[in-house]
């Protein structure tokens, strides 16, 4: 009975090895932009800036359709451009290629007048900052995910990269401070004033006090919310059944 059962399970088993040894085809591929491999003469330092596109032809390997056809675009050292288009002209490309995701099929690619192949490809992509379309954001802080962009900044650094991207006041006035802890602190002491007010209207409300400022921090941030973008009516209701806000 015991060997049937386990007979019964062999086509599972099969199938389980075929799908893995799909997958293990993939990886075990190895990578020709490989970021940890290095050699001797390669360029870290990327020291001006000043980027050309040379005759830079491109399709993705999935693509039959060319991208760029004899490509050519030069940018001076310093200067701020706007690549303005329609959607699939290539603008997002231009990127992708200079962070060297993918390879070119002619032409050059040149940054400081040195082929784009002769830099290496991590310290290249260290000193390059680029927001995808759609970004995405780690269930962390924000100084958390501004940190893995250079996971050895300071606090002084992580303000400054958010005031040169102009999200410093964004962050500040949403109080999603770039410190935990001063972001707790600030969630608990505007909670606070909001129970308080509430106390003086309704006396009988002071009993949950204590135990509404005792929850975990994600309930406070709750709470917070429900308490300051209420209407006057709700909040008369949850004065009347305090229960109602005991998470």
């Amino acid at each position: 009975m015991g060997c049937g059962s386990a007979m019964s399970n062999v086509p599972s088993v099969n199938k389980a090895k075929q799908s893995a040894g799909k997958i293990f085809e993939i990886t075990d591929q190895r990578s020709t932009l490989d970021v940890r491999r290095t050699t001797a003469n390669e360029i870290k330092e990327v020291k001006e800036g000043r980027i050309e596109f040379k005759d830079v032809d491109f399709k993705y390997p999935s693509r039959t359709t060319k991208i760029f056809n004899q490509f050519n675009m030069e940018i001076p050292a310093n200067y701020k451009i706007a690549l303005v288009g329609h959607s699939g002209c290539g603008k997002s490309t231009i990127t992708n290629l200079l962070l060297r995701f993918y390879h070119t099929q002619g032409g050059q690619i040149l940054i400081d007048g040195e082929p784009i192949e002769n830099y290496n490809v991590g310290s290249l992509r260290e000193q390059i900052g680029f927001v995808q379309q759609e970004p995405i954001l780690f269930n962390r802080s924000i100084k958390d995910n501004v940190l893995y962009g250079k996971l050895d900044a300071d606090n002084a650094k992580v303000r400054k990269v958010c005031e040169m991207a102009n999200a410093l006041t964004f962050i500040e006035s949403n109080i999603e401070d770039l410190d935990k802890e001063k972001r707790i602190h600030k969630i608990k002491e505007d909670l606070t004033n909001e129970i308080d007010v509430i106390c003086k209207k309704y006396p009988s409300f002071i009993q949950f006090k204590e135990k509404l400022l005792s929850k975990s921090n994600e309930v406070l941030d709750l709470l917070l919310q429900v308490f300051t973008k209420s209407d006057a009516k709700a909040m008369e209701i949850f004065s009347k059944d305090p229960r109602s806000l005991v998470l």
